[in-house]
């Protein structure tokens, strides 16, 4: 239910903003909550669904990033991972650029990122394609 409050959320949020904001907003915020599970993070998977989800608040109300987490409450690692202040042992934040690099196709830097979560390149690949698929059928009218 807390995820589809989410969506519903993000897109009156976006509602003024191109399409595609919202909707690479969801395919990232499913692909992290994926990933979580293949990095044995799967009690953290809503945590990182928010993630993705809040990782592009600036962008959809145009104000800095740090100033809107400021006012959620959000658990402090979701904030250090989105703020890139990450603490020794922030696993999430591991997770968080892993899921930057692969969207960015920096494939140089993400095994250094995907190793420590124990991540394959197979389950990167699959986790981002099943993303795509249920963003394009909760997103169809």
């Amino acid at each position: 239910m807390r995820r589809w409050l989410s969506v519903i959320t993000l897109m009156d949020l976006a509602s003024d903003q191109p399409a595609e904001l919202a909707i690479g907003t969801l395919v990232r915020a499913r692909f992290a909550e994926l990933l979580a599970s293949e990095a044995n993070l799967g009690a953290r998977s809503e945590s990182c669904f928010l993630m993705g989800m809040f990782s592009r608040l600036d962008v959809m109300l145009g104000r800095p990033l740090d100033e809107l987490l400021e006012g959620l409450n959000l658990h402090e690692e979701i904030s250090r991972a989105l703020l890139d202040r990450a603490l020794p042992g922030d696993r999430l934040a591991v997770l968080w650029k892993a899921v930057q690099a692969y969207e960015a196709a920096d494939w140089d830097n993400l095994g250094g990122m995907a190793a420590p979560l124990a991540l394959k390149a197979q389950a990167l690949s699959a986790s981002y394609t099943e993303a795509l698929l249920w963003v394009d059928a909760v997103s169809r009218p």
